[in-house]
């Protein structure tokens, strides 16, 4: 709620219309209490009370009401179809505008010797055009005027009509296209969990079965490995002689 206070001399202007809100006789003290509202808009709409006081007296009704309307012509229209036009199957056009009063609506088909076609049925307060038993021949530019006491608007709306098998194929290819993707996505889903796996094996803390030079056979026993250690030893030393 917007309002204006004038008190023992001074005026108040709380809310958003304060600086486009002034009172016609200021200060208001010859009993006119009129306002002026400049650079109106469509938000100024609404009722608007007066009320005056004169302490000690507040006896009596003191009050009045003004219905304030703002004239808007019709803002630029909204067109888009709901749907998909099938032939053989209804399709529904929409407009929709901002306007004051209330926009009444036209449809027309660019490029055609009439406005509608049959089978076209327009509703001129609520901006929609339906289109029942869609055939080729309502393909086109479709042009929605938005119009009131204060002046029109116009938009426009392509409609492209296909057949059921264009519209199957369509749907198939769209299916199919989101089964690669899911067939992708696991794939890639798959070689990542592999590979953490791989690398989650753990590896033993023994290098594993090594054969050492000084090694024993199983097969002989201590005392043959004793002297074979000992032959070992005298070649060694023939060697460094010679």
């Amino acid at each position: 709620m917007e309002e204006i206070y004038y008190y023992s001399g001074s005026s108040y202007k709380p809310g958003s219309q304060a600086d486009r809100l002034n009172v016609v006789q200021s200060p208001p003290t010859s009993g006119i209490a009129s306002i002026q509202l400049s650079n109106i808009a469509w938000s100024d709409n609404g009722s608007y009370v007066c009320e005056v006081n004169n302490p000690p007296d507040f006896s009596g009704t003191g009050s009045g009401v003004v219905q304030l309307m703002v004239l808007v012509p019709p803002s630029s229209p909204t067109c888009q179809i709901t749907g998909t036009a099938v032939v053989g199957q209804d399709a529904t056009l929409t407009c929709s505008a901002v306007a004051n009063p209330k926009a009444i609506y036209s449809w027309a088909l660019e490029n055609s010797k009439i406005p509608l076609l049959p089978g076209m049925m327009e509703n001129q307060i609520t901006g929609s055009l339906l289109l029942t038993n869609v055939s080729q021949a309502m393909s086109g530019t479709y042009r929605c005027t938005a119009s009131n006491e204060q002046g029109q608007s116009t938009c426009t709306v392509g409609v492209t009509v296909s057949s059921i098998a264009e519209a199957g194929a369509v749907a198939g290819a769209v299916v199919g296209v989101l089964l690669a993707l899911l067939l992708i996505t696991a794939l890639v889903l798959y070689f990542l969990c592999y590979r953490k796996k791989k690398k989650d094996v753990p590896r033993p803390d023994y290098p594993g079965n090594e054969i050492r030079e000084d090694a024993i056979s199983p097969m002989m026993s201590e005392e043959q490995g004793q002297s074979s250690k000992l032959r070992d030893s005298h070649a060694r030393s023939e060697s460094r002689v010679v």
